[in-house]
């Protein structure tokens, strides 16, 4: 998949409003929920009116192969799906606030993938995860750097990505016994 970086520049240059994380952050929900996750959503969210445009077509090849990216490493057993977040070496207040771009992104694809309105099919746990990433959404960093900051940073990522499995694992669960999250549009 992009970095981070290349992420950033090529949302900028087909002036997306989006910030990277938030976008991997929708991306991502999208492709949790079975039958929902249709690249044609994400590209409209992210593109908006100008998604078929000739100048986008980078932006959507970009698109194209960060879902399929994401899509198999949610799908894969070696647990390797990871968030689309500044590098460690940028500094803590940026990450964090991309960090909470990405819980916003994720919450957002969720929404648009109609599981707000089958929340209570979810289990404790998965409605116990949406709300602490409805809560890290809102996350502020302190500009101090410190060990302790960096390891909970860390923290909070490993807890999303995890979660994100999880979740993930949940819906397409739900969806296999064709429950209500499973008769999503």
């Amino acid at each position: 998949m992009a970095s981070f970086e290349h992420f950033s520049e090529a949302l900028a240059q087909s002036e997306s409003p989006l910030p990277p994380a938030e976008v991997h952050g929708l991306m991502s929900a999208l492709v949790c929920v079975p039958g929902v996750g249709r690249m044609s959503v994400l590209q409209g969210e992210v593109l908006g009116p100008d998604v078929d445009a000739p100048a986008a077509a980078p932006v959507r090849a970009m698109l194209q192969k960060a879902w399929e990216h994401t899509t198999e490493a949610l799908d894969a057993t070696d647990f390797t799906f990871d968030l689309l977040l500044p590098d460690d070496e940028e500094p803590l207040e940026q990450r964090t606030a991309a960090l909470g771009s990405w819980c916003h992104g994720f919450l957002a694809g969720l929404g648009l993938a109609g599981v707000g309105e089958h929340h209570k099919a979810l289990s404790g746990d998965a409605r116990e995860f949406l709300d602490d990433v409805q809560e890290m959404s809102r996350i502020e960093s302190d500009p101090e750097e410190d060990d302790e900051a960096e390891a909970a940073y860390a923290e909070l990522v490993e807890y999303l990505r995890v979660g994100v499995l999880l979740l993930r694992e949940e819906i397409g669960s739900l969806a296999a016994r064709n429950t209500a999250i499973g008769r999503l549009h």
